[in-house]
């Protein structure tokens, strides 16, 4: 295992992605169409990708977590699923009660039994991380949230594919990379073979699109390759050369597919660019490009990535609250300051204390309170580098 491994400094560029990607699915659900010239929203319009980060991402990040270089998993299973508990749902539970004045108003214009009883269902479902395996009920209150059941699915399954991941041979680990990626592909090209004009955006419409989206086991491959890539990281460090200009490559093919509107959604929005993901983040970890690498572990990116968790699962109830109140000029200008600003103080002093608290009653060492401070003298890898839910 290389040291790079061990080095916080490395990884922290990969926090700083982090929120990046919020950021974006937040541009996603609030900017005007109307405000933004027609090539910028093209991008702001793919930001549901970002999603798609998170979910290789995680894989990754919790490989190197919680497996040991030698393949074997690192930790009690009840142990880790507790840690992954306490990291997502405080703050996850937070977001779903501030949620309920938005809820309220849509139940309201439910005015049939069985609308209400869904919206009833729903609330149930959506406290205890099971709103995407329905597709009726996986956005209906706090929308992001389904990607949280998504990710709870992952956590559940992680200490079971780590058993299997950490006995691939080195040599066989690109192969198993580009199997689950080709698995996550299956589902968008039969959905394309049977109705390629529904494949461009017709997600919130039509059953299958939106069962490709939401459902877990259909994302799965997503996470799989993570996992996978960080097992590559694991035992080839960085050896590989030139992944500079792989990243610029990739990133480049890249921008051609999320500025333009030509590739269906039904594939970008479902791991198409799951192998650009991990160039980035491989070259990343190795602390390349090096520019990126500085501009995305400068202190303050760090400390914003720690709370983009917040960012992400607190976006839409306080964009219900800013919105429904302000009518003031830079609507979006004020919410975006008011959401940063909240998600850190979320972070500080809610999601980090009851996490803590839950972690120590079970045997877990508590995590440091992130604060603006330089990059080698970060939290070690299992602080502020445990993945996000996106």
């Amino acid at each position: 295992m290389s040291s790079d491994r061990k080095s916080p400094d490395r990884l922290s560029a990969l926090t700083g992605l982090r929120f990046l990607a919020a950021v974006w699915v937040v541009m996603l659900h609030n900017v005007n169409p109307a405000k933004v010239p027609r090539v910028a929203m093209n991008f702001i319009g793919r930001g549901y990708v970002a999603v798609d980060l998170f979910f290789v991402l995680s894989g990754y990040i919790l490989t190197l977590n919680y497996i040991n270089p030698a393949g074997t998993f690192r930790g009690g299973k009840t142990k880790f699923w507790m840690a992954r508990l306490a990291r997502i749902y405080p703050v996850y539970a937070l977001a779903l009660l501030l949620s309920i004045g938005m809820g309220l108003e849509a139940y309201r214009s439910a005015h049939l039994f069985t609308g209400r009883l869904q919206f009833y269902t729903s609330f149930i479902l959506t406290a205890v991380l099971q709103q995407s395996w329905w597709n009726s009920t996986a956005t209906l209150w706090n929308f992001p949230a389904w990607s949280v059941s998504v990710e709870a699915f992952f956590y559940v399954v992680f200490p079971i594919a780590a058993l299997w991941v950490g006995r691939i041979s080195a040599r066989r680990l690109f192969a198993a990379l580009g199997v689950c990626w080709l698995i996550a592909m299956t589902g968008p090209l039969l959905g394309f073979i049977e109705n390629p004009a529904a494949s461009y955006d017709a997600w919130r419409t039509d059953f299958v699109r939106y069962l490709l989206m939401v459902n877990p086991l259909l994302r799965l491959p997503e996470f799989l390759f993570g996992m996978m890539l960080g097992r590559i990281f694991q035992v080839s460090g960085d050896r590989f050369p030139r992944l500079s200009l792989w990243t610029t490559v990739s990133l480049v093919a890249a921008a051609g597919v999320l500025f333009t509107t030509g590739v269906p959604r039904i594939f970008v929005g479902n791991g198409l660019l799951a192998p650009v993901w991990a160039v980035l983040i491989y070259a990343l970890s190795t602390g390349k490009p090096s520019f990126l690498h500085r501009i995305l572990s400068l202190p303050p990116m760090v400390v914003l990535g720690e709370a983009s968790y917040g960012i992400y699962i607190l976006q839409a109830p306080l964009a219900w609250f800013v919105f429904h109140y302000y009518r003031g000029p830079g609507r979006l200008a004020v919410y975006l300051a008011v959401l940063i600003a909240s998600s850190l103080l979320s972070f500080w002093w809610f999601e980090t204390p009851v996490r803590n608290a839950i972690r120590t009653r079970f045997g877990k060492r508590p995590v440091a309170v992130a604060a603006a401070r330089p990059a080698s003298e970060s939290t070690p890898v299992m602080g502020p580098l445990e993945p996000e839910a996106g």
